[in-house]
């Protein structure tokens, strides 16, 4: 995608907007350098009408006027998408004191690698619900910590189905106790995650990723090692069976570290014996 330095229009009414876009299609903005859109970022906040559109993509700094933009009240977005390749490219709107960015009604939210620490600065219009979230990219460098605190509003949005793909395994912190019931809940693993580090790490810290209806769960059965849960059925009746089979799921994993270090200490033992048979010659 081309480069492109975006100029702003008046309105009929005054207001500063983009160039008119046709109702009911894409609008892609991509800058890689700030100065490509610094003339935006000093209209104010939800100050350019960009019309209806039915697909939102912001790419790198252009990302910094997603607070300058206002779509029409009555325009449904089909899908909203983010991507960074890194945080100085977001400076400006992450050093915003509010987390307050309303992005109106939106069906499909997608954020790719530094752009998921947007997550907690962003506001859904009305009941707070979106039809999908999805997650790709993000290995554990992206991630700031401040995007997994407990004060963030999006744990209380309505999501019907998260998808997270390429990504590490600590991107489903953003699932917590406040957290909605998943239609759909789907996870990806990055080719380089190691799943038996994983099943070491989070042993005795399995992370949490709430209630989830058991016709949409799909996970590697070697991840599911690594979480706690709850499955339920349409009617949101919880799965008792499935909780039985995570105990059991997760006393193997249990056992299974038991014996590898007990190996290990065995190996070590002979190691430092024979270190020492060594030395008496």
């Amino acid at each position: 995608t081309a480069t492109c330095r975006v100029e702003l229009h008046t309105s009929r009414q005054n207001r500063p907007s983009l160039a008119s876009v046709p109702v009911g299609t894409e609008f892609e903005l991509r800058a890689d350098k700030e100065e490509h859109v610094s003339e935006i970022m000093k209209t104010g906040t939800n100050n350019i009408d960009i019309g209806k559109v039915k697909r939102l993509v912001l790419v790198n700094y252009a990302i910094n006027i997603l607070p300058n933009l206002e779509l029409e009240q009555d325009n449904e977005v089909e899908e909203l998408v983010l991507f960074s390749s890194g945080n100085r490219n977001m400076e400006q709107i992450m050093s915003t004191e509010t987390n307050n960015i309303n992005i109106g009604i939106v069906k499909k939210l997608v954020l790719r690698k530094y752009a998921i620490n947007i997550l907690p600065k962003l506001k859904l219009a009305r009941r707070k619900e979106l039809e999908e979230l999805n997650i790709a990219d993000v290995d554990r460098e992206c991630c700031s910590e401040t995007t997994f605190s407990s004060g963030s509003g999006f744990f209380s949005w309505k999501i019907r189905k998260l998808k997270i793909e390429n990504s590490e395994i600590c991107v489903l912190r953003i699932r917590n106790e406040k957290s909605c019931v998943l239609d759909s809940l789907e996870f990806i693993p990055q080719e380089k995650e190691k799943i038996n580090r994983l099943k070491i790490r989070h042993l005795l810290s399995p992370i949490w990723i709430g209630q989830i209806k058991q016709s949409g769960f799909s996970f590697p059965e070697e991840i599911k090692q690594c979480l706690e849960y709850t499955l339920v059925d349409e009617e949101g009746n919880p799965n008792t069976d499935e909780r039985v089979t995570q105990i059991r799921r997760r006393g193997k994993t249990f056992l299974a570290v038991f014996v590898l270090v007990k190996r290990l200490l065995f190996l070590l033992g002979k190691m430092l014996g024979l270190g020492l048979g060594l030395g008496v010659f």
